[in-house]
C-alpha cells in the first residue's frame, strides 16, 4: 500500500461520514431513533423531487465508488469498501 491508497482510504472515510450525516439529515426519524436529537423538529420528505433528488445522490455516490481501486488496501477497509458500495449498488438497482 502506497501513500496514494492511503490517502484514498481517507477519502473513503470521509465519503461514509458524509452519506452517513446525509441519511440523518434526510431522514430525521432514524437520527431521532439513534439517539440523535439534531433533526427532531423535521420528517423525511416523501415528495417525488425529494426522491429523484436521493435516488440522483445515490447514483452519484455510486459512481464515485466504482472509480476507487481498492484492491491493494488492508483487508478491514476493503471490506468496509465492499459493504458499503453493495449497499449503494442494491438502492441504484432497486430505482
Amino acid at each position: 500500500m502506497n501513500e496514494h491508497d492511503r490517502a484514498t482510504i481517507q477519502e473513503f472515510y470521509a465519503l461514509v461520514e458524509a452519506e452517513w450525516e446525509r441519511g440523518l439529515r434526510e431522514h430525521p426519524e432514524r437520527a431521532t431513533y439513534l439517539g440523535d436529537p439534531r433533526y427532531n423538529d423535521r420528517f423525511t420528505d416523501h415528495s417525488p423531487e425529494a426522491i429523484e433528488a436521493r435516488m440522483r445522490r445515490e447514483k452519484e455516490v455510486l459512481t464515485r465508488l466504482e472509480a476507487i481501486d481498492a484492491t491493494r488496501w488492508p483487508e478491514e477497509d476493503r471490506l468496509n469498501y465492499d459493504l458499503f458500495r453493495k449497499e449503494y449498488e442494491v438502492a441504484v438497482a432497486g430505482h
